[in-house]
């Protein structure tokens, strides 16, 4: 199961997740954790990260000033780092995943020279 937070700001709450579609839209957009590995745009990433992490429940509903207002009140920002980053990977690695080896609607593939 994909994990998800709760954020809750001015008594409404957010659900924050990842699916394969939000990691595809950030990747079309330029995000990238190349950037991450080599330790560059700690706060860019963020910023993208976590406005990223709406998008899956709340793409129409929130605004980009209200993702940025949230941002700047949230405590613990390091841990939430860590949090997103790992959520951001998840739907890579659910995708990537090899099928039940039971399952008789596997598809099968072979590579010919």
């Amino acid at each position: 199961m994909a994990t998800t937070i709760t954020l809750t700001y001015k008594d409404k709450p957010y659900t924050l997740e990842f699916t394969k579609r939000t990691v595809q839209m950030l990747e079309s957009n330029g995000f990238s954790m190349r950037d991450l590995a080599e330790g560059r745009n700690r706060i860019t990433l963020l910023e993208q990260l976590f406005a990223g992490a709406f998008m899956a429940h709340h793409s129409r509903d929130v605004k980009p000033a209200l993702v940025d207002e949230m941002l700047a009140h949230v405590k613990n920002k390091d841990d939430l780092f860590a949090t997103l980053v790992t959520m951001y990977q998840e739907p890579g690695e659910a995708f990537m995943a090899e099928p039940d080896e039971d399952d008789a609607g596997n598809a099968t593939w072979e590579a010919k020279s």
